[in-house]
């Protein structure tokens, strides 16, 4: 019940659990409270505690503050009125983070920063929706990384309804996702540069994206592998794979030792950024922080070791910690881990071998149809009304480690072809909440 939560919680956390997420019980899609929840990190899985009972009860921790999900068509606006937008105006930022700041010339002296409306929208929307449009319809949670957040939805689907897998489809996904946080961190490698003025590491950044770009036209036939994760398969071919790999290899280590040199190697960028941004290890257990953000710090939280999905627990590949918590100490992460990702994908190539759809009658219709029973069958898959179908009651949360840290989804079952309920953890989410501690005091 809510008013054993918090005793709950507290014996929880002293026996070494993590708290992961704190889902709201305020369901507006079916117009009743539902049951929140508290997902644990227990060992190496995960625990989901539901919470019944009104009202919620205060906890000592800034993830866990029950918020209402806030509305994705309203523009919260801040009181003050010396306050001043801040980022990038494009409607992807717009609908995910809502970031003001009121200032004092050069100096930040306050912050207004409103986040999660996107991933509530998600949320409310999942319900209308069939299993097999889920992934889709995750795949703009993250315009950097869409295919990581279908994958991981694909892997709460199976989860929730008992799908099982081979590993030549699971080697294949780790190969797809490994080289999305290449191309992921590419990107972030682009705007760091760029904040740094070094124009041939930007120039060079946005090369490593094209790279790749034209590496997944090859294994997927487009230039963003969207759309080929679904349940109990994965639509990618391995014949080109393996030549397209080991042409842009060379390329992106070499931008890799670039970077290096041009940031963490120059005197002058670490003098300006050493001691900026600094996060305690204690802040990212009470803000549930994760990916880099948290690994900055000199935690080894990485949900690959963790918590290993996939086909994590079969490969080598190392985890860069930081010492100190502050934005060196993340950029040298996340360089780092691009050289690992590149590393994990030719592992994974490798091993891939073996079909890449499983024969599983509720998720893969027949190629062609050759008798009534089967065209009935492969109508129904894709009817409203009809297709997967989960037993009822059924719950499953999974996470994956996203290029931005723990990514998980909770997915509830009524019985019918779609979800009862659908909840996905952004770990950016949980990030926005440190920004007016970070950015105040700050100048531009």
């Amino acid at each position: 019940s809510a008013t054993d939560l918090p005793a709950l919680l507290a014996e929880q956390r002293r026996s070494g659990a993590r708290v992961v997420d704190l889902i709201p019980g305020h369901n507006p899609v079916h117009g009743a409270e539902a049951t929140a929840a508290v997902v644990l990190h227990v060992d190496r899985h995960y625990e989901t505690i539901w919470v019944e009972g009104s009202p919620l009860p205060a906890l000592e921790l800034s993830v866990a503050s029950w918020p209402e999900p806030p509305n994705p068509g309203s523009e919260p606006m801040p009181a003050h009125v010396g306050f001043l937008p801040i980022g990038d105006g494009g409607p992807i930022t717009r609908r995910r983070l809502s970031l003001w700041a009121a200032v004092d010339g050069d100096r930040i002296v306050d912050v207004h920063a409103t986040s999660g409306r996107l991933t509530a929208g998600l949320s409310r929307l999942a319900p209308a929706h069939p299993y097999l449009q889920l992934p889709v319809l995750a795949e703009g949670l993250n315009e950097q990384t869409p295919t990581t957040t279908a994958m991981l939805t694909v892997l709460g689907i199976e989860a929730l309804a008992g799908i099982d897998v081979p590993d030549s489809i699971q080697h294949a996904r780790v190969f797809v996702a490994e080289l999305e946080r290449v191309q992921a961190h590419c990107g972030w490698l682009v705007s760091q540069a760029t904040a740094c003025a070094d124009d041939a590491l930007v120039n060079e950044a946005r090369h490593g994206r094209e790279r790749l770009a034209w590496l997944f036209v090859a294994v997927c036939g487009r230039r963003r592998p969207t759309g080929i994760h679904l349940p109990g398969q994965i639509l990618i071919d391995r014949g080109p794979a393996e030549a397209a790999l080991s042409e842009v290899t060379p390329h992106l280590s070499r931008l890799i030792d670039t970077a290096r040199q041009s940031l963490s190697g120059r005197r002058g960028w670490r003098r300006r950024l050493e001691g900026v941004g600094v996060i305690s290890t204690d802040a990212v257990d009470t803000h549930a922080l994760s990916g880099p953000v948290a690994r900055g710090t000199g935690l080894d939280l990485d949900v690959r070791r963790r918590a290993p999905y996939l086909t994590y627990d079969q490969l080598d590949f190392d985890v860069s910690v930081g010492a100190g918590g502050d934005v060196v100490d993340r950029c040298i992460v996340r360089l780092d881990e691009m050289a690992q990702s590149l590393r994990l994908a030719r592992q994974a190539l490798a091993a891939w071998h073996g079909p890449v759809q499983v024969e599983d009658v509720r998720v893969t219709p027949p190629p062609m149809p050759a008798a009534t029973t089967q065209m009935i069958h492969h109508f129904e898959l894709w009817m409203e009304g009809h297709g997967l179908q989960p037993a009822s009651g059924a719950t499953a949360f999974v996470a994956v480690e996203a290029p931005e840290g723990e990514l998980g989804i909770l997915l509830s079952s009524d019985g019918s072809s779609k979800p009862k309920r659908a909840h996905w953890r952004s770990p950016s989410s949980a990030h926005f909440r440190l920004l007016p501690a970070l950015l105040q005091g700050q100048r531009f």
